[in-house]
């Protein structure tokens, strides 16, 4: 917020796609997702489509809801302490058109920035209520 920050590489979260089908109506996605930098959580998310059911696992997440899920464009989850192997998402989506997902990892703390000499924080300012975290975002297109 007070000054800009140098872009560093690291590493994104990644999804393979394990298996895809179709059955005109309804597209279904069995992906493997990872987080290299073995961050707390990940976030799982697909921005356009409109989801009809989705695993994680083997455990269903229940039926989209309106209240729930929020509806088309809106649909995603936050998974806390992945495994390290990562985890198995099948997702059913409607249509038969290219799907967005969207992962970002997060983890506690400020990442090391080679060369960098940054001043501490202000005296009058604090993290926010769940401290420093760094994320890194990915998006595929399936």
């Amino acid at each position: 917020l007070k000054q800009d920050a140098p872009a560093i590489p690291l590493t994104p979260p990644l999804a393979e796609l394990v298996d895809k089908s179709s059955d005109g109506a309804t597209r279904t996605l069995r992906l493997h997702i990872t987080t290299p930098r073995h961050a707390r959580t990940i976030y799982v998310g697909l921005p356009q489509s409109e989801v009809v059911s989705a695993s994680v696992d083997g455990h269903d997440l229940g039926k989209p809801s309106e209240a729930r899920w929020h509806g088309t464009g809106q649909w995603s989850f936050d998974y806390a302490n992945p495994p390290a192997g990562g985890i198995d998402v099948e997702l059913h989506v409607r249509g038969s058109e290219p799907v967005t997902l969207v992962l970002v990892d997060r983890s506690s703390g400020l990442p090391t920035i080679p060369g960098a000499n940054l001043p501490p924080r202000a005296a009058d300012s604090m993290s926010i209520n769940s401290g420093d975290r760094t994320m890194v975002r990915r998006r595929f297109v399936f």
